[in-house]
């Protein structure tokens, strides 16, 4: 509401949410067919962080994200005002590298393989990252974008190089 932005716009801890968000909200049924329960997710914080066994939750991130959800979903709106008493919040942190590709492949320790780093799509990725994986495993051939993945990336100034040009391209 304008009362709000007013507000809003006036403090030093809120004005920052009325600046443009990055993309990423995440909507999604929760539960069984005739479950009401919906589950939203929106990495909004995208400043690097140390991870924290026990992360320390923003109290007002279920409030951010149902106001953005509503931009997709109108009806929603009808909940701002009023956040259903039952709510569960969780989350976690988006394990990334600075070029936003996963890290696929072996390790310099023996018999130990990597696969991590799949951010904000995993999921999406997952299938792929799993036989990209499997094929670094049982010693199959390789693709020849293997590289790209693999930690070997990082010892080659060629790919490291092309790499850091690509970074600023955009994510996911």
């Amino acid at each position: 509401s304008k009362e709000e932005q007013t507000q809003w716009r006036s403090e030093p801890e809120t004005h920052w949410l009325l600046e443009p968000f990055p993309g990423a909200l995440h909507v999604r049924p929760e539960g069984a067919l005739d479950s009401t329960w919906i589950r939203l997710g929106w990495p909004y914080n995208d400043d690097p962080d140390v991870p924290e066994w026990e992360p320390d939750f923003s109290p007002e991130f279920p409030h951010i994200a149902l106001r953005g959800a509503t931009r997709l979903i109108p009806g929603l709106q009808q909940y701002v005002e009023k956040i259903p008493g039952q709510m569960v919040q969780d989350g976690g942190f988006y394990t990334k590298t600075k070029e936003n590709l996963p890290l696929i492949g072996h390790t310099d320790v023996d018999g130990f393989h990597l696969l991590g780093a799949l951010s904000g799509y995993g999921l999406m990725a997952a299938c792929a990252a799993g036989e990209l994986i499997a094929q670094w495993m049982t010693d199959s051939e390789l693709p020849e974008y293997v590289v790209y993945f693999s930690m070997a990336r990082y010892s080659d100034p060629d790919i490291a190089n092309a790499l850091e040009s690509e970074a600023a391209a955009g994510e996911l």
